[in-house]
């Protein structure tokens, strides 16, 4: 009922239709440039939205959906080596 992925080297120019099965919607995070992207892919019977994310953490590839019936939310995030290290050390200094 729900499937998430990494890597998803999805674009805005790939519509939701292209890729996403029947009966299913899509949360998708994509890069802007090639490579990355997260998505998530929920049965269409489960009520959910998606929840914005703050702006500062824009370097991170993260999309996060609120199921309400379940009452949790559901997060995938990817952040490469380099940008997380880059993280830690920013909170450090």
């Amino acid at each position: 009922m729900l499937c998430n992925s990494t890597e998803s080297w999805l674009t805005g120019v790939v519509p939701n239709s292209l890729i996403c099965p029947p009966g299913y919607a899509a949360f998708r995070r994509d890069r802007e440039t090639s490579g990355g992207g997260v998505a998530i892919f929920l049965k269409d019977i489960i009520s959910a939205v998606t929840i914005d994310i703050p702006v500062q953490f824009n370097h991170i590839e993260v999309v996060c959906v609120d199921l309400f019936f379940f009452q949790v939310l559901f997060v995938v995030l990817y952040v490469s080596i380099v940008v997380l290290v880059s993280v830690i050390l920013m909170f450090l200094t």
